[in-house]
């Protein structure tokens, strides 16, 4: 799974981030709007990928959840 998101995964939207960071004003986001909205179909379409692989791993495993434990019931971990 994780070898399929670093080869799924681009890097010009992340060099984007700071870029939008140092650069936070409504003019420059107006002129950089087109590149965003291309790394933002990028970064969705990653997502989706990433949750039907997701869904495809081992259904048998149990999920940690608030309800598997009792109101008042600790957590316990192995010693």
């Amino acid at each position: 799974l994780i070898t399929y998101v670093k080869t799924m995964i681009k890097q010009a939207p992340l060099e984007f981030l700071p870029k939008l960071k140092q650069n936070n004003s409504r003019e420059w986001f107006e002129q950089y709007w087109d590149l965003y909205e291309n790394y933002r179909s990028d970064l969705l379409q990653l997502t989706e990928n990433l949750l039907k692989e997701l869904s495809k791993q081992d259904s048998n495993k149990q999920r940690l959840c608030s309800d598997n434990f009792g109101k008042f019931q600790d957590f316990k971990t192995a010693n």
